[in-house]
């Protein structure tokens, strides 16, 4: 089988999870024999190709889509949706330009859906293949689309996590046991809320992950001005340190305002770390009742989430269900069996 991959073209631009959920899902399905091409547009032809995937209902994706449909070539897409009005109404740093365009588009998808470019693009795909049970059920509330159009494929680690040893880590930065945020630093991830959660304790704060939005990284700064604690390491290109900072920190927060679920999480979680995590997307359907879940627009709670996963012990318990259940192997095997349905 020969599939093409296509996502729109500023996703590549920054790390984040969505990038890696595409690159990942490439290489383990390789692994099982699929030949797997990223879209070049200067030199493949789309009719070489048995099958599309397309990564995103981003509004960029829907004309190369609709060329896709015109040769009568099969379509999955990996939705990775969730609506982002809440976010836009109680974010107070998300600049207002940003803001405008987010809840226009809500406005329209919600109450306009026939305009809805996500709606055409869903219409348009032969499978749909959301990360979770949550997410397929919100596209089903707004877009009415049909329940059999869809395959929960959720998002995966790799096992390679679970060994990972925090020495490397401890030995560049000297910290251990403290608390770790991975993510792209920007108003959705809500590092300034864990900041302002913790700039009064005396814990060690640490954030990794490649920046989203300057002006947000200034502010964050600002905030964590007077407290030594709080260290901003940028995006760790070493993935050996990146698996030893997780397996060195105690607790890992990922406060943001949705996941689904969060790769970072899951990785830290493989490590046997203490996982704090937004309640709002598809958290609870991954973590069960192995994490502590926060309220994202709430400090005090963040705070209390935090400061008792920092005084409970670590254990294997989330690690153990983590490789149980989301595996790139597994995530590849479940993407393959949704392309058969459709070739």
């Amino acid at each position: 089988m020969k599939v093409l991959f296509f996502t729109y073209p500023a996703a590549l631009q920054v790390t984040g999870g969505g990038t890696v959920q595409l690159l990942k899902t490439k290489e383990y399905l390789e692994k099982l024999g699929v030949s797997v091409k990223l879209f070049d547009q200067w030199k493949d032809k789309i009719s070489d190709y048995d099958l599309i995937h397309i990564f995103s209902v981003h509004s960029d994706t829907l004309k190369f889509l609709e060329f896709v449909k015109s040769i009568n070539k099969p379509v999955a897409i990996s939705t990775i949706f969730w609506p982002l009005d809440e976010f836009a109404k109680r974010e107070k740093q998300l600049k207002s330009k940003e803001k405008f365009k987010i809840l226009t588009k809500s406005l329209i998808d919600k109450y306009l859906t026939a305009l809805s470019p996500t709606k055409s693009i869903l219409d348009l795909a032969d499978i749909l293949l959301p990360n979770g049970i949550a997410e397929r059920e919100i596209i089903i509330e707004i877009f009415g689309t049909k329940r059999s159009k869809f395959i929960v494929v959720p998002n995966g680690v790799d096992k390679k996590f679970a060994n990972a040893s925090s020495k490397e880590f401890e030995r560049r930065y000297g910290l251990k046991d403290f608390v770790l945020s991975v993510g792209k630093l920007g108003p959705r991830k809500n590092q300034l809320g864990l900041i302002r959660a913790l700039k009064n304790e005396d814990i060690p704060l640490v954030f990794i992950g490649d920046v989203s939005d300057v002006s947000y990284l200034k502010l964050c700064k600002k905030e964590a001005s007077k407290n030594a604690n709080i260290h901003f390491l940028g995006l760790l290109k070493n993935e050996s340190l990146l698996m030893s900072a997780y397996a060195a920190c105690k607790v890992f927060a990922l406060p943001s305002w949705y996941e689904t679920p969060g790769l970072s999480a899951l990785e830290a979680g493989l490590t046997g770390a203490n996982v704090v995590i937004t309640e709002k997307g598809a958290t609870k359907e991954y973590f069960k009742n192995y994490s502590w879940y926060v309220d994202s627009d709430n400090v005090e709670d963040i705070k209390e989430k935090v400061l008792q996963a920092l005084n409970s012990k670590k254990t294997r318990k989330l690690a153990t269900h983590i490789l149980k259940n989301f595996t790139w192997e597994k995530v590849a095997k479940k993407t393959l069996e949704a392309y058969k349905k459709i070739t």
